[in-house]
């Protein structure tokens, strides 16, 4: 009489270490997309206000769409760049560009003031929600990484779950640029009305001559890169984390095999 395994085939597959790690990858698959859904997003915020807070960059702009169209001379472009990134940045309390437009000196309205204030206020937010996001998603790996150990022997973090999440932003942001692309002053204006109502003002008011839309087209290349580069190593140290563990899974090994 032969006698029948201890053991249903169901049971079986369910041991096998591959039908683990698929187990723990499923269960893991939601906290590695929400991951890498946050960083992703953390990773365009990002470019965006480190690019909108440099001087360099800034001056640069100044200097080719106002000061060489003659709206300020250069000293004063110097001190108006100095004085906004500097108030941007949180260094400086208020908003005083202290400048001569077109040889009168300017006066800002009121409501424009309201409005760099508003623009201070979310490059804060921003830095915060960046920082937030990124120790946020850190946290939801690590869950991941427990619920799919939970599930088995098998690995605990999903590479689809995580790499469909964070292409998703990403898509949408690639989006966004070939629009600007295509027609900045339109996406400008969407940009506004989503993230800074009230923002638009009549381009004939003086103030409005220090902030040509054109001037604003020079901050496309650079977040692009720096959102190319943060891209590229979010979507790449999975590849990069396993390769590296299979290598030193396959020294160890090598090393047993040569001890034995």
């Amino acid at each position: 009489m032969t006698q029948q395994s201890a053991c249903p085939a169901a049971d079986y597959t369910a041991a096998k270490p591959g039908h683990n790690g698929r187990k723990g990858r499923r269960a893991a698959f939601p906290l590695c997309f929400a991951a890498g859904l946050l960083l992703m997003l953390a990773c365009i915020a990002g470019a965006a206000v480190y690019n909108a807070r440099r001087a360099d960059l800034f001056q640069y702009a100044v200097d080719r769409y106002v000061v060489a169209a003659g709206v300020m001379d250069q000293d004063s472009a110097d001190r108006f760049v100095a004085r906004t990134i500097g108030y941007l940045n949180g260094d400086l309390p208020a908003w005083e560009p202290n400048v001569t437009v077109n040889s009168q000196p300017l006066t800002v309205p009121e409501t424009f003031l309201e409005h760099m204030a508003q623009v201070r206020t979310g490059i804060r937010f921003t830095r915060a929600a960046v920082v937030a996001a990124a120790a946020l998603a850190l946290a939801l790996l690590l869950g991941g990484a427990l619920t799919g150990r939970g599930h088995g022997r098998g690995c605990g973090f999903s590479a689809r779950g995580y790499t469909l999440g964070a292409l998703i932003p990403l898509l949408a942001a690639v989006g966004l640029g070939l629009w600007g692309l295509l027609d900045f002053n339109a996406l400008w204006a969407w940009l506004h009305y989503m993230f800074i109502p009230g923002g638009i003002f009549n381009a004939r008011e003086p103030v409005m001559q220090l902030f040509p839309e054109a001037l604003f087209t020079v901050y496309i290349r650079p977040v692009a890169l720096s959102l190319a580069w943060g891209a590229a190593v979010l979507l790449l140290w999975p590849f990069a984390a396993r390769a590296l563990h299979k290598a030193v899974k396959r020294s160890r090994s090598t090393r047993g095999f040569e001890g034995r």
